[in-house]
This record gives structure tokens, C-alpha cells and sequence, in this order.
């Protein structure tokens, strides 16, 4: 029969979650949050219960009730988001694993791309990619030769790519990304990319 000596003996140490962040990483991510001032919440938590959100994709309301009340989650979920916390942990995190895998922490070679994805009838912006036959929206990405994502965006499905690729760009900069070239298929070099860009391959 167990004992209360066996459950102490046996006990799962580990996190509570495999998404919750180890003591390691929030060393790390820590420092971004320092100029909060979080009064009774645990700000550790509230990264902990966004990344269990993204991991899982569950609802708000499923989140589990350890992490606090759903509602506060959220709301610091999108101060985050609003003050470009989450975009400076991930440019951090990217930093940190390219040095650890032999890798310079900037990258001189980025890799661009697009994806259209058909809309539901949630509210938000849409429009029609008349060459692929696509009514919603067209996501922009732009990664590093490793893999990690160093800028996003999305607009409708008919905002052309050469017209994206300059705003996406723009978005990288802000964040400290300074590409020397990058990669992308044919449809970037074609007629309309008339701003000044890194070298395209």
C-alpha cells in the first residue's frame, strides 16, 4: 500500500506542464519583465499559462485554474503582446539557440514566404487571391536559415507579395533583424519590388 513517504519518494519533480518554462529560461525572460509591477500576480505564471494557450489551443475559459483566473491571464497576455514583450522574448530565445547550435546570434541569410489560408466568418480582414482562387488571407513570414521566425504578417489574400515583402521587412528591422540576403522564389523579384532591399536569392 502507498504511503504518504512513498508519494514524497516517487513524486514527479519535473514542471507541471511540459510547456511551463525551466528555471533556465526564465532567467532569461525575467529581465524583460522587470519594469512591471505585477502586485498579487505571478508573472512566471502568466508566461506559463500562454505558452500552455499556444501549445494546446485550448480556450481562454479551459484554461486551467492553477494558472489564476482566466481573465487575468489574458489581459496580461495582451499587455504583452501590446508593449512588444512577446516579439523581444522570441528574438531572445532565437539568439540564444543559434549561438548554442554553432550558429552566429545575427542572421545574414533569411528565407522569405507566403501561404494563403481560407478565411472563416470571424470578423477580420479578407480579400481574394485572384491567381489562386482564394477568398481570405495571405500570411507573410520571414525566417532564418535555422528555422525561427524573425518577422510576421497578415493581410488579405489579394495584397500582393512584393507589397507585403516591404512592410515584413520593415517589421524585421524594428525588432533588430538586419538581413544581408534573402531567399525567396520568383514572384519577389517581379515586376513591382522598387524598394531599396537586402540582395534577393
Amino acid at each position: 500500500m502507498w504511503t504518504q513517504a512513498d508519494r514524497d519518494l516517487y513524486k514527479d519533480a519535473g514542471p507541471r506542464y511540459p510547456s511551463d518554462v525551466t528555471d533556465t529560461q526564465w532567467g532569461l525572460i525575467a529581465p524583460l519583465l522587470s519594469n512591471y509591477d505585477p502586485l498579487k500576480v505571478d508573472l512566471r505564471e502568466m508566461v506559463n499559462a500562454y505558452l500552455y494557450l499556444e501549445k494546446t489551443g485550448c480556450p481562454w475559459r479551459y484554461l486551467p485554474s492553477d494558472f489564476g483566473p482566466w481573465a487575468t491571464v489574458c489581459t496580461w497576455h495582451d499587455r504583452f503582446r501590446a508593449d512588444g514583450i512577446w516579439s523581444e522574448v522570441a528574438a531572445l530565445l532565437t539568439r540564444a539557440v543559434r549561438r548554442q547550435r554553432g550558429r552566429p546570434a545575427e542572421p545574414s541569410a533569411a528565407i522569405l514566404d507566403s501561404q494563403n489560408v481560407v478565411s472563416g466568418p470571424q470578423a477580420g480582414i479578407r480579400g481574394t487571391d485572384g491567381k489562386k482562387k482564394v477568398r481570405g488571407i495571405k500570411r507573410h513570414v520571414l525566417t532564418c536559415s535555422r528555422g525561427f521566425v524573425l518577422a510576421a504578417l497578415v493581410t488579405a489574400a489579394n495584397v500582393h507579395d512584393t507589397q507585403a515583402a516591404g512592410w515584413l521587412l520593415d517589421r524585421a528591422a524594428e525588432a533588430g533583424w538586419t538581413p544581408v540576403r534573402v531567399k525567396a522564389d520568383g514572384i519577389y523579384t517581379a515586376h513591382g519590388w522598387t524598394r531599396p532591399r537586402p540582395a534577393m536569392g
